[in-house]
């Protein structure tokens, strides 16, 4: 029976192919089992090195958006600043134009003052000339005519001063 055995082409066959197996075993094994741990130690290092960009990445992500925030808080201050500074220089813009109106009204006023002052002499120069004129030919004609005369004169030339002064007054303003 042991003689049958090696007679028949399946016993060779599986002989020969335990004995490649063996041969391919001792002499591959060390050379395949490397590779693998080769190829094994290169994914871990590239798995490492994927989680070292991650963890790197993160870290940058997190240092800008702590950048952007810093950045809106300047930003932000900034903006609160101007608003503060606009509003002084509007109230200061305000005020100064409100000093420039009081002095632009007292220039009015003086200059008013000035003409009422000069409207007067004039209407004074003139009534003082027209009385003169007319007690002059009253005078000549008839001296009984000049009593009250020259006090209805100097009310006439009053009431004109007075609507002069205030057309004056109202063209200014």
């Amino acid at each position: 029976m042991i003689g049958g055995l090696f007679q028949s082409t399946n016993t060779w066959i599986l002989l020969s192919t335990v004995i490649c197996v063996a041969i391919i075993y001792k002499y591959a094994r060390n050379p395949v089992l490397s590779a693998l741990d080769q190829r094994s130690f290169g994914i871990k290092k590239q798995i490492d090195d994927a989680e070292n960009l991650k963890v790197e990445a993160q870290n940058i992500l997190s240092e800008y958006q702590r950048r952007k925030k810093e950045a809106q808080k300047e930003a932000d201050k900034i903006i609160e600043e101007a608003k503060v500074k606009t509003k002084r220089m509007r109230s200061k813009a305000i005020d100064q134009m409100e000093l420039e109106i009081k002095r632009l009204e007292r220039l009015s006023d003086n200059r008013l003052t000035r003409l009422h002052r000069e409207i007067e002499l004039k209407l004074r120069g003139a009534i003082t000339d027209e009385a003169e004129k007319k007690a002059i030919s009253t005078l000549k004609s008839d001296p009984k005519k000049l009593d009250g005369y020259t006090d209805k004169m100097i009310d006439q030339a009053l009431d004109y001063m007075s609507k002069e002064i205030n057309a004056r007054h109202q063209e200014s303003a």
